[in-house]
């Protein structure tokens, strides 16, 4: 029987959840899942955050790591990225 390997998008504030996105980042790949997130993205411009929302979709689960910092605010929209991907 072939396992199943669930997508899972890892989305918190960066610089001060770093040592709790390692320990979610290290317990997903125990559990044989294939870890997405925003290191490899820049949420400023629409463009980026519309691949961004594209990835997500593809992902079977969400986890969202709150903190202090709530990120960055979208100048065009004046929505904070964090609440962007939600409304999605």
């Amino acid at each position: 029987m072939e396992k199943i390997k669930y997508q899972v998008f890892l989305s918190s504030t960066y610089m001060d959840l770093s040592k709790e996105r390692k320990q979610v980042l290290d317990v997903l790949l125990m559990a044989d899942c294939i870890p997405a997130g925003m290191e490899s993205f820049v949420a400023t411009d629409d463009e980026q955050f519309n691949v961004i929302k594209k990835v997500i979709d593809l992902c079977d689960y969400y986890i969202l790591i709150l903190g202090k910092r709530y990120g960055s605010i979208n100048k065009q929209t004046g929505i904070r990225a964090p609440m962007s991907r939600i409304r999605t």
